[in-house]
């Protein structure tokens, strides 16, 4: 007996296998040890397809998987809970307010799997065309997926786009270094691709067809081939030096008149201490605020100079700006060399902490709370910044991309674009969040995927969270801690 009549027949209903099949897509989202939930998601979501009787049902089926698939990508959500910052005295509604973003985010994400669906309900009778057509038509999908999303996550500042990635097939593959040809080639949407290529292949094995051995047994050669023939070469260090001051503020101590000196004077304190070791660049996490202390960029900087008058390096700081028509996030490049500061301004904002979508501002209002609205609109008020460039930046200064727009997938690529350097900063801070476990493994594999695809190294320095240097041979590196304060602690890494 053929081991395909005995998959198929294992389980009998299709809505079952395709249950399955989008449960399996969402664990991997959630931990790189839940890997093997894509392959088994693609074998379970195509057999679930083919066994289906018309397109209405495929509709459903594919809006199925792909909303399950991106409740785990957007499992991350509930590390907010409590949501502390928001003043919500009613846990019920804070788990309801969470909840409906969970799932309707979900929801309007996974729409673009309906797309594949269809592909390879068609494609049954001919199967060995769906070896070329459907892991582009999954890819389109999720591209899909992200533009409908974003539409959904509209609020003041925010605008349509494509780059949210978060629930991809492919990112649960980026721990796999023998992938890293097709994380070079395409990143994010390279890994997902051939995530797709080989769910297809697995079924069309499963059930004896002959292109399917080949084609698999040639992208396996082709695999092993290139790993013989073109290791990975080993990264030249430039012998520069990069300390960043990884601290512990929370959202709650910010709250405080207390609680904001105490950060203001412990980060000066960090930036003191890291100055004694003449690194290159100091790096701060995000919205530090040490240049917001003073009225203009100009005063931080010769304030400085006092703090760490032999220090000759850069200095970079981020704080949140506030303007008549909204906060802005700022980041200050503090160059004690030359006695200049240059600044640039944050532009892709996402809805955690930055601004309240429409729908969720219309949802609060319904439900009466109109003192949380008050208080979002205060605190959640961010817009892009007018300082959308590197105008006048020294060539050899390294771009900055901000707190989660390691959530886009060409986060890393535009800043590049803009600013060519083989190296790029990442100030995180993920106080608004709880041990967000879930959320560090997915943008770790995100940052891992850009440093390679765009063949840059990415350092972060980190709030609530360890940081690390992303190398574009695909390498991780946690760095080494030269000293610790009770809420900091200074990470060397040497480029």
């Amino acid at each position: 007996m053929h081991l395909y009549p005995r998959l198929t027949n294992l389980i009998s209903n299709p809505w079952l296998v395709l249950f399955i099949s989008g449960i399996s897509f969402g664990l991997s989202q959630l931990h790189q040890a839940l890997w093997w939930g894509v392959p088994v998601g693609f074998v379970l979501f195509i057999l679930g397809i083919w066994r289906l009787t018309d397109w209405i049902h495929v509709i459903w089926g594919g809006l199925l998987v792909g909303t399950l698939k991106s409740m785990g990508g957007f499992g991350w959500i509930w590390h907010a809970y409590p949501l502390v910052w928001l003043d919500i005295n009613s846990a019920t509604l804070q788990i309801i307010l969470i909840g409906l973003y969970w799932l309707t985010t979900s929801l309007f994400m996974g729409l673009g799997i309906v797309l594949p669906a269809l592909s390879i309900y068609y494609l049954y009778s001919r199967k060995w065309l769906s070896i070329i057509i459907f892991p582009a038509v999954w890819l389109i999908g999720e591209v899909l997926g992200s533009f409908v999303v974003s539409m959904w996550l509209l609020g003041p500042g925010s605008y349509l786009n494509i780059y949210i990635g978060h629930g991809y097939a492919g990112l649960p593959l980026a721990q796999f270094d023998w992938l890293l040809p097709f994380m070079a080639f395409g990143g994010l949407y390279g890994l997902t691709y051939v995530a797709a290529l080989f769910g297809v292949l697995l079924v069309l094995v499963v059930m004896k067809n002959r292109v399917a051995y080949g084609v698999l047994s040639t992208l396996l050669v082709l695999i092993i081939a290139v790993h013989i023939f073109f290791p990975v070469q080993e990264i030249e260090t430039t012998g520069a030096k990069i300390i960043t001051v990884d601290t512990t503020f929370t959202a709650t101590s910010q709250k405080t008149d207390s609680g904001r000196a105490l950060k203001q004077q412990e980060v000066t304190t960090a930036i003191i201490a890291a100055a004694s070791f003449n690194p290159d660049i100091i790096l701060l996490p995000e919205d530090s605020r040490f240049s917001r202390q003073y009225a203009w960029p100009d005063e931080a900087r010769k304030q400085l100079q006092v703090l760490i008058p032999a220090f000759e390096g850069l200095v970079v700081d981020t704080a949140r700006i506030d303007t008549g028509e909204g906060a802005v996030l700022r980041a200050f490049y503090h160059d004690m060399s030359a006695y200049r500061t240059y600044i640039t301004d944050k532009q892709f904002l996402v809805p955690q902490g930055e601004y309240v979508t429409y729908p969720f501002n219309f949802l609060l209002k319904i439900l009466g709370q109109d003192e949380i609205i008050a208080i979002s609109n205060q605190n959640q008020n961010y817009v892009p910044g007018p300082v959308s460039d590197y105008q006048n930046f020294p060539v050899e200064f390294p771009p900055l991309i901000f707190c989660f727009e390691s959530s886009s997938i060409l986060g890393v690529q535009r800043a590049v674009n803009q600013q060519n350097s083989p190296l790029v900063l990442h100030p995180i801070s993920h106080s608004w969040f709880n041990r967000p476990s879930i959320l560090e493994y997915q943008l770790g594999a995100m940052l891992k995927i850009q440093a390679v695809w765009s063949d840059v190294t990415i350092v972060t320095a980190s709030n609530m969270t360890n940081g690390q240097l992303y190398l574009p041979s695909g390498e991780v590196d946690k760095g080494r801690v030269l000293t610790e304060g009770e809420y900091w602690s200074l990470v060397e890494y040497e480029i």
